[in-house]
């Protein structure tokens, strides 16, 4: 009877516990989720960061609510989804008006990717459709090492799935 009982309450920690897949990532919907590298961690949205992300978009004429946040040591991304909009609408005007066009690349309506130096800031905007949601990233670092080799078209891309 007691082995029933331990298996009982073994069985029961088990069922009860984190039901989240996997700690290194972020689900987003339908499946879908953001990867986290080491280091990083899911950040609480409070009013202070939806207003730092808010005053960053505020030339965007669309609507993009606030998803997700992802922290790093020296950078953060944004997640965000759009609403009635495409990847193309998204950046007809420049996220900033006195800011350095650093890279740029885009691909049909599928996804569109810029980067930008603002002052001692570096910005990556990247937007792509995932079964039919269009999904934005907004990553946010003043390193230029930081925004070449890890805030890049190819490493924010491969980290979706």
């Amino acid at each position: 009877m007691k082995n029933y009982i331990f298996l009982f309450l073994l069985f029961l920690t088990f069922a009860c516990g984190d039901t989240q897949k996997d700690k290194n990532e972020i689900d987003l919907f339908n499946g879908n989720a953001f990867t986290l590298n080491s280091g990083e961690k899911e950040a609480q949205i409070t009013v202070g960061l939806k207003k730092a992300y808010l005053q960053l978009i505020e030339n965007k004429a669309t609507q993009i609510p606030l998803f997700k946040s992802v922290k790093g040591a020296g950078y953060t991304i944004f997640i965000g989804l759009p609403v009635n909009t495409s990847a193309d609408q998204l950046f007809t005007a420049p996220l900033f008006n006195d800011s350095l066009l650093l890279n740029s690349k885009t691909e049909d309506s599928k996804f569109e990717f810029k980067q930008y130096a603002k002052e001692n800031q570096y910005v990556s905007e990247f937007a792509t459709d995932i079964q039919g949601n269009l999904i934005y990233f907004l990553a946010l670092t003043d390193s230029k090492d930081l925004s070449d080799s890890l805030l890049n078209y190819n490493e924010l891309s491969k980290r979706l799935h």
